[in-house]
């Protein structure tokens, strides 16, 4: 379903000028920091602000491992998370009905050349990562701090914003390109271990070590389109006393344009 629809989006466009370098570079590596292009700072602010705001509040961002049944889905024990360690805002559209008014006319093109089609909007999530203890870490997953791919996404990506100044410190998002993520592949990159190894089974070292790899970092509103399904990732431990609070904007391939 997800080659058939991205095929389809891509046949509706023919005859719509895109910039080929861009295009070229992105269907390569499948992620890009977007040089170039930025948010318009007044609109940019206020969606950050609430979405700070929120955040803040546990009420309206509760976190799932310690309110929600999340802890019980992954098979760690209730007593082990002791306090917030990620919060997601659970009503977005509510708190921040104009986001997709954040993408102008010329990001829009931007990610139209990348992926080769019109697309349309299908998910806006806030979260707030908060430090975990390694010896929680050491046993457990709790901020999607292992490598890995995002396999139910056939056809979708994700832009991903940063909501406040990241720093290494803060626990950043970090991305490998599509060709570094198949050469771990073949090196043996094994998904199935992400439960044992944050590595997949590779030596320690080895991932960090890739040509490509990249760290969303930066001051509020630096970005970074993904497709995640086919690129290695993972978020960072924040250190003691940090955050990163980050938006994620995910969408599909479509034949016409919907930011609805």
């Amino acid at each position: 379903i997800g080659l058939g629809r991205i095929e389809a989006a891509r046949r509706a466009l023919r005859g719509v000028s895109l910039d080929g370098s861009l295009r070229r570079q992105y269907e390569k590596r499948q992620f890009t920091r977007l040089p170039g292009h930025a948010f318009a700072p007044i609109r940019f602010e206020s969606v950050r602000t609430r979405a700070i705001a929120a955040l803040g509040d546990p009420r309206l961002s509760p976190c799932a491992f310690l309110e929600g049944s999340q802890a019980e889905r992954q098979g760690i024990p209730r007593e082990v998370v002791t306090h917030a360690v990620r919060r997601y805002t659970t009503d977005v559209p509510s708190l921040l009905p104009d986001v997709a008014a954040l993408l102008d006319e010329g990001l829009v093109q931007a990610i139209r050349s990348c992926i080769g089609s019109h697309f349309a909007l299908e998910d806006v999530v806030v979260t707030r990562n908060f430090h975990v203890e390694p010896e929680i870490t050491a046993r457990y997953e709790l901020l999607s701090e292992r490598w890995h791919f995002d396999h139910p996404l056939p056809d979708g990506f994700s832009l991903f914003v940063c909501l406040s100044e990241l720093t290494d410190r803060d626990g950043p998002f970090h991305v490998l390109s599509a060709p570094d993520s198949r050469l771990l592949l073949r090196r043996g990159f094994d998904a199935a271990r992400r439960i044992t190894s944050p590595t997949g089974g590779l030596p320690p070292g080895l991932i960090e070590g890739m040509e490509s790899l990249t760290r969303l970092t930066g001051p509020p509103g630096s970005m970074l389109l993904c497709h995640t399904r086919y690129c290695l990732h993972r978020a960072v431990l924040p250190e003691p006393g940090r955050i990163r609070d980050i938006l994620i904007i995910t969408f599909h391939p479509i034949h016409e344009m919907d930011l609805r």
